[in-house]
């Protein structure tokens, strides 16, 4: 494996630097009350105010003219076609250059589960191109509609159903943790439509499109880590009328589209985790340098520049780790264990290079100003996110039993 990066590549990321540097960045900085204070964050709802919604889709259509937005979108839908190395390369540099300080930079390169997406190589037209335009444009967006109450890593166990009525399927049911799910103008729904086959786990589930305007939809916000408000939310649907055109690829097959896209999103987390952790560390050496401690910069104490190398070993470990798994998947390899093992080491690693930078910071570690308490909450919830901990280690051990020990 060559672990050199395209020149095509690099090209690629500085020019995305240099988009957010000229245009997300001074308009995140001229509106920093607003993204920096949670009274004018949210409305009472616990909902963001029209503005930063205004704000983030202002971002998402500059990107997109500027052809970053959909990079990663297929050829076959207008994207850039770009592979999982540019997914890791991407967004790895979004997260290294702006961790957590800044929100708007992260909205230049479309969200799988929030934007376009391949998902939508399962609908079919005249509808997918009605809806394509403007979701490729940043206009609008989606929400990916997976999570359940009593199904999370469990996706089996789902209860939204779906029955057939004539032309129409209705839904019924419970989704929660959905990103985007209060704002997004689509919903990308899973649903059973074949109880028996669900209850064997052999399929009977599917994916239909769903406009967020359908009568019977309502949502409510999460709120995280005592926050205000937030983007996650809790959709309830009631009798809601979806025409069979709006099914995503085939009847009943559902959970096998769910598990690809939970699959690009687990090296996209990677990618952010490596990419938080080397902002992380930055911070952290620069203080170290810095601060004077006993009439010498606290650097010179093992206590800290042991903890800085800790750090180091294991950010080039996850890289190492996003890198070859992203070279894996441009093969076209199934790398089960290795999106599992790479998932799981990047956000446990992100989140310990997190604690030992507070601790490097001290008391300064845990104040707005710096910034690192936002960034620690990524990472922790990333460890969540498109897959515990617990089901990665389950899914690397089955791949151990099934021989697969290289």
């Amino acid at each position: 494996m060559d672990f050199g990066i395209p020149e095509e590549e690099k090209m690629i990321v500085e020019g995305l630097q240099r988009f957010n540097d000229q245009v997300s960045v001074p308009l995140e900085k001229a509106h920093h009350e607003l993204f920096n204070n949670g009274r004018y964050t949210y409305d009472e709802d616990g909902r963001e105010v029209p503005k930063v919604q205004e704000l983030k889709r202002q971002v998402r259509m500059e990107a997109a003219k500027a052809g970053y937005y959909t990079i990663i979108l297929p050829k076959e839908l207008g994207g850039g076609g770009r592979g999982a190395l540019t997914t890791f390369n991407v967004w790895e540099l979004l997260n290294s250059a702006y961790g957590p300080e800044y929100e708007l930079p992260h909205l230049s390169v479309s969200h799988w589960a929030q934007g376009p997406g391949p998902f939508l190589l399962g609908l079919k037209d005249p509808y997918r191109s009605e809806i394509l335009p403007s979701l490729s444009s940043g206009e609008k967006s989606a929400a990916f509609c997976l999570t359940e109450p009593d199904a999370g890593s469990d996706a089996w166990n789902m209860k939204t159903c779906a029955v057939r009525d004539g032309d129409d399927w209705v839904i019924n049911g419970t989704k929660q943790w959905m990103g985007n799910g209060p704002y997004a103008d689509y919903l990308i729904v899973f649903a059973i439509t074949n109880p028996e086959l669900a209850a064997a786990r052999r399929g009977g589930i599917s994916c239909f499109f769903v406009d967020a305007k359908s009568p019977g939809f309502s949502t409510s916000v999460i709120r995280i880590w005592n926050l205000i408000g937030g983007i996650h939310g809790i959709l309830s649907f009631s009798d809601v009328r979806v025409p069979h055109s709006h099914l995503v690829g085939e009847l009943g097959q559902g959970f096998r589209q769910a598990i690809s896209q939970v699959s690009i999103g687990r090296l996209m987390n990677t990618a952010r985790c490596v990419g938080l952790s080397q902002w992380a560390l930055r911070k952290a050496t620069k203080y170290s340098q810095e601060r004077i401690a006993f009439n010498a910069p606290i650097s010179a104490n093992q206590g800290i520049s042991f903890q800085l190398a800790d750090c180091a070993i294991e950010l080039y470990a996850a890289k190492c780790m996003g890198l070859h798994l992203a070279y894996l998947i441009d093969k076209g390899e199934r790398a089960v264990k290795e999106t599992a093992m790479a998932k799981a080491y990047s956000t446990e690693a992100c989140f310990r290079i997190f604690d030992r930078a507070i601790q490097v910071f001290g008391g300064m570690g845990v104040t707005n100003e710096v910034g690192l308490f936002k960034g620690m909450a990524v990472a922790r919830t990333t460890r969540i996110a498109d897959g515990a901990s617990e089901i990665l280690r389950r899914t690397i051990a089955q791949e151990l039993f099934r021989g697969n020990l290289d």
